[in-house]
C-alpha cells in the first residue's frame, strides 16, 4: 500500500510546483513586518529540537489526530519546525492551510471537512494522496500580534474538536510561541553578551541572576521598579522570601534544574511588592555552567486579569447565544454574517459554518420582502434606497425603529413570518460596525390571529343568532352588544338596553352579589362565575335566569370586556335543559381561557427573554430570568389544565416533575449535569393551590441551582411530594450541595425568593421548616384544599 507521505517526502518543496492553487490565502496586512519578525527569530531551517517536538506530540495525543505540525510561513513556503505523522519538511505556501490560519491571529481555524470548504475543496493536499479532511490550526501569535505560523492538527477523516481540545491546542500554541520568543531572546543575548550590563539597564523586562545560595546576584532596574523595592533591598534577601507562600513549592520545583540537566524552563508565580500586594510574573529561566540561574520575567498581572475577564465574557456570550430561543444573527455593516446561533440553525435549516461570511438578504430574507421594504422606506425618506442591507443601514443611521414583521426563507425555499428586531452596533459616534438581528418565528401567532379574527366573527354571529341570551358587557357594566334572545328574555328592546347598564334591570336583592362576583373576576381571583339571578322584565314581572360571565383579555393580558350568557330558568324543566347547554358552553369557554392564559404567559416569557437580551448588567439579567421562571411555572399549570379532562384541578405529582425538569434543563449549563431524584404521589390539586405551590417549587429549585450547583458544579436535587393523614400534604425540596452557611436564618433572609416562598406558604395555609439547619432542605406541610386551611 502506498505511503500517503511519499509525494511530499520525495519533493523537498512538499508538492510539485505545477497545478492550480484553489482559493490561495491573501497576504496579511503587515506581511513585510511579519516576514522581518520571522527572520529575526532565526528559526527557519534549524534542526529538530525536543522542546518543540514535545509540544507537537502533545497536540497529536490530546486532539487524537495522526498528524500534528508546527508550521512557519515565509514568503513562498510553509516549513515544519516540528512534525508528527508526516515525513515532508515543507509545502508551497499557496497550498498551506496555515496561510489561512495566520490571517486571523486571535482565532482558532477549524475546518471540519475540507472537501466541503470552498477554500480547500480543490487543494492538492485534499484531493491528492495525503487526503486531508480535518484541520485545526492555532496561530502562533507573537507579542506584537503578528502570527508567524500555526500549531496544527490534521486528520484524514472529517471530525470536530471538543471545547477542551480547542482550549488545549490554543494553550500549546502559546507554549510554542514562548519557545520561539525564548529562542529570539537567547539569540539576542548571545549577540549582546559583551553589552550585558547595558542590556540589563535598558530592558523593560525584569532580568536577574540568582546564585546557588538562593540570593539575587544581579538585577536590572525594571525589577525594582515593578516591585517597588530598591536594588539593595532585593539583594539582601533570598528570592524565595518574595514569592507568594502558595507558590514557593512550585517555584522550587521549577528552579531545581541543573541536577536534572534541563536548560530552559518557563513558569508563572506571584511576587510580593513592597506595599504588600502581589504581582503575577511570567518567568523564563536558564542555568549557566557556573551554577548561576539566569532569569527573565514579565509582569503579566493586568494580562491575567484581562484574560480572566475575557474568558468569563466569552463563556457568557457563548452561553447566551447557545441557550437563546430566538434566532440571533450578527452581521457586518455590509450584511456579511459573523454570528449564527443554534436557534438560527434550527429555525432556518442552515449550519453556522455554512452561513458565516455570506450575505444575509441573498440567503435568508425573502427577496420580494426586501424590495417592498426598500420601496416603502424610499417613500418615507424621500430618496431612493436600493433593495438589500442598505434598508437597515439607512434606518439605523437615522436612529429610526428597526423592528418589523418580516419574512425569512428556510433552506429549501419555504418562507415564514418572523418578528425581526435589527440593532445597529456602533463604534464611536456615527460609525456602524455591524448589526444584531433577533428574530422570533410568528407563524403560530399569525395563524392564531387569523383564527381569532375568524373566531370573533363566528362568535359575534353566534351571539346574534343564539337561542339563549348572550351579550358583551363593558368593564363599566354597560351593555355593548345584546342578541335577540336576551331581549326576549328580559322583555326589552336592544336600543333600550344599550342605553344603560346591566344593574338597571337587575333585581335589587341580587346587585351586591353581582358586583362582588364581577370584581373578583376583574381582579383575577376567579376566571368566570355562574349563578342564578333575577332580572326585571319589561312587563314588570321577575325573570329568573342562569347567568354565566367570563372576562375576555387582549394578547397582552389586558381586560377587554365581559361575555355574558343568560338562560331563562323560570320554568324548571326548561331551566334544566338550558343549564346543560350553558354548562357545555361554559366548559368550552373555560378551556379557551386556560389556553389563552397559558399563551399570554408564554408571550410574557418571550417578551422578558427579548428584553433581557439587550441588558448588559448581569444582575438585571438574573432578575429577568427569575421573573421568566415564575411566569413559566404558572403557565405550566394552565397548560396542564388545558390538556386535562379536569378543568378545575391538576395532577400535581406529574406537574411538579415537569416543572423541575424544565428548570434543571435551563440551569444545567456546566460540564457536569444536575441529577434529579423525585418521589411523588398522584394528587389532584385545585388551581388556587397548584399555582402558588408551583411558584414555591420554582423559587426553591432556582435557589438550589444558583447556590448549590453554581459554577457548573454537579449534584442531585431531591424532591418528595406525598399525601399525609388528615388531608395534609408534604412537599420536601433539598440538595446535596455544600449546605447553608453557619448561622443562616432563612426566616429573616432578605432574599426576594424566600420572601415569596414565605408569603405563598401562608397563602395556602401551610407551614415551612428546615429539619436540619445546616442542610439545604425545606419541608412544607399544607392542607389539600384551601378551604380546610386555618384562616389564622
Amino acid at each position: 500500500m502506498a505511503n500517503p507521505n511519499d509525494s511530499l517526502h520525495n519533493d523537498p518543496r512538499g508538492l510539485a510546483q505545477g497545478g492550480e492553487a484553489a482559493h490561495e490565502a491573501p497576504l496579511p496586512p503587515e506581511e513585510s513586518a511579519r516576514l522581518a519578525l520571522l527572520a529575526e527569530c532565526h528559526i527557519m531551517d534549524t534542526v529538530a529540537e525536543r522542546d518543540f517536538d514535545d509540544l507537537t506530540i502533545l497536540a497529536s495525543q490530546i486532539c487524537g489526530t495522526p498528524i500534528a505540525l508546527i508550521s512557519l510561513v515565509d514568503e513562498a513556503r510553509q516549513w515544519f519546525k516540528s512534525r508528527v505523522g508526516l515525513e515532508a519538511t515543507e509545502t508551497p505556501r499557496r497550498l498551506a492551510f496555515c496561510a489561512h490560519a495566520i490571517l486571523e491571529p486571535g482565532k482558532l481555524l477549524v475546518v471540519p471537512d475540507a472537501t466541503k470548504d470552498r477554500r480547500f475543496a480543490e487543494n492538492e493536499l485534499v484531493t491528492g494522496e495525503l487526503g486531508i479532511r480535518f484541520y485545526a490550526g492555532a496561530p502562533l501569535v507573537m507579542e506584537d500580534g503578528m502570527a508567524l505560523g500555526s500549531l496544527c492538527v490534521i486528520d484524514r477523516q472529517p471530525r470536530e474538536l471538543s471545547a477542551s481540545q480547542r482550549t488545549a491546542l490554543e494553550a500549546l500554541a502559546r507554549q510554542v510561541v514562548s519557545q520561539i520568543q525564548l529562542r529570539r531572546q537567547n539569540v539576542a543575548l548571545l549577540h549582546a553578551r559583551s553589552e550585558r550590563e547595558l542590556f540589563f539597564t535598558l530592558q523593560i523586562t525584569m532580568f536577574c541572576i540568582v546564585g546557588t545560595d538562593g540570593f539575587f546576584k544581579q538585577l536590572n532596574p525594571t525589577f525594582g521598579e515593578t516591585l517597588g523595592y530598591t536594588t539593595g533591598e532585593l539583594l539582601a534577601s533570598s528570592f524565595l522570601s518574595f514569592v507568594h507562600p502558595d507558590d514557593v513549592a512550585a517555584t522550587l520545583a521549577e528552579v531545581d534544574w541543573p541536577s536534572h540537566g534541563i536548560r530552559t524552563r518557563e513558569f508563572v508565580n506571584r511576587y510580593r511588592c513592597k506595599d504588600g500586594s502581589y504581582r503575577w510574573l511570567s518567568w523564563r529561566t536558564a542555568p549557566s555552567p557556573e551554577g548561576l540561574l539566569y532569569a527573565a520575567a514579565r509582569d503579566i498581572t493586568e494580562a491575567k486579569r484581562a484574560e480572566d475577564k475575557l474568558r468569563a465574557l466569552s463563556e457568557l456570550r457563548r452561553g447566551i447565544l447557545g441557550s437563546a430561543v430566538h434566532c440571533i444573527i450578527a452581521t457586518t455593516p455590509e450584511g456579511l454574517i459573523t454570528e449564527f446561533n443554534p436557534a438560527a440553525e434550527r429555525m432556518l435549516g442552515y449550519k453556522a459554518e455554512d452561513m458565516i461570511g455570506h450575505l444575509t438578504p441573498a440567503i435568508i430574507h425573502d427577496p420580494e420582502e426586501v424590495v417592498a421594504r426598500a420601496a416603502e422606506f424610499s417613500a418615507e425618506l424621500g430618496r431612493t434606497i436600493e433593495p438589500g442591507f442598505e434598508v437597515f443601514v439607512a434606518k439605523s443611521r437615522l436612529r429610526l425603529p428597526n423592528e418589523h414583521e418580516w419574512f425569512y426563507v428556510r433552506k429549501g425555499g419555504s418562507r415564514f413570518p418572523v418578528r425581526l428586531t435589527i440593532t445597529a452596533l456602533w463604534d464611536g459616534p456615527g460609525k456602524i460596525v455591524g448589526f444584531l438581528g433577533i428574530a422570533t418565528d410568528i407563524t403560530k401567532r399569525k395563524y392564531a390571529e387569523a383564527r381569532l379574527i375568524e373566531s370573533e366573527k363566528r362568535f359575534r354571529e353566534a351571539i346574534e343568532y343564539s337561542a339563549i341570551g348572550m351579550a358583551l358587557v363593558g368593564l363599566d357594566g354597560r351593555w355593548m352588544k345584546v342578541n335577540h334572545a336576551l331581549c326576549a328574555i328580559v322583555g326589552r328592546s336592544a336600543e333600550e338596553l344599550l342605553r344603560g347598564k346591566f344593574q338597571d334591570i337587575t333585581h335589587a336583592d341580587d346587585i351586591d352579589e353581582d358586583m362582588a362576583q364581577v370584581q373578583a373576576l376583574f381582579e383575577g381571583k376567579i376566571d368566570h362565575f355562574q349563578r342564578e339571578k333575577r332580572y326585571l322584565h319589561g312587563e314588570g314581572r321577575i325573570v329568573w335566569v342562569m347567568l354565566a360571565v367570563t372576562l375576555v383579555h387582549d394578547a397582552d393580558g389586558k381586560p377587554l370586556h365581559y361575555v355574558a350568557q343568560l338562560d331563562d330558568i323560570t320554568e324548571r324543566r326548561e331551566a334544566a335543559e338550558r343549564m346543560k347547554a350553558s354548562l357545555a358552553e361554559k366548559e368550552t369557554l373555560l378551556k379557551e381561557v386556560h389556553h389563552r392564559v397559558k399563551n399570554n404567559l408564554q408571550v410574557i416569557t418571550s417578551l422578558l427573554e427579548l428584553q433581557s437580551a439587550s441588558l448588559s448588567d448581569p444582575v438585571l439579567r438574573a432578575r429577568f430570568r427569575e421573573a421568566q421562571d415564575r411566569v413559566r411555572a404558572m403557565a405550566l399549570i394552565h397548560e396542564g389544565l388545558y390538556r386535562s379532562g379536569n378543568l378545575a384541578a391538576v395532577d400535581f405529582g406529574v406537574h411538579v416533575r415537569k416543572l423541575v425538569a424544565s428548570l434543571l434543563r435551563s440551569y444545567s449549563t456546566g460540564a457536569v449535569p444536575i441529577a434529579f431524584h423525585a418521589e411523588t404521589d398522584e394528587v389532584q390539586l385545585d388551581i388556587d393551590v397548584a399555582v402558588p405551590l408551583s411558584l414555591i417549587v420554582n423559587e426553591l429549585v432556582t435557589n438550589a441551582c444558583k447556590h448549590a450547583f453554581a459554577g457548573g458544579r454537579g449534584g442531585t436535587l431531591h424532591l418528595i411530594f406525598q399525601a399525609r393523614e388528615a388531608d395534609m400534604l408534604l412537599l420536601s425540596i433539598g440538595d446535596d450541595g455544600p449546605g447553608l452557611p453557619p448561622g443562616f436564618q432563612w426566616e429573616k433572609s432578605p432574599s426576594l425568593g424566600l420572601k415569596v416562598v414565605r408569603i405563598l406558604v401562608s397563602q395556602i395555609g401551610g407551614r415551612i421548616g428546615m429539619p436540619r439547619p445546616s442542610e439545604a432542605r425545606f419541608e412544607i406541610i399544607f392542607p389539600r384544599n384551601r378551604k380546610s386551611a386555618n384562616p389564622t
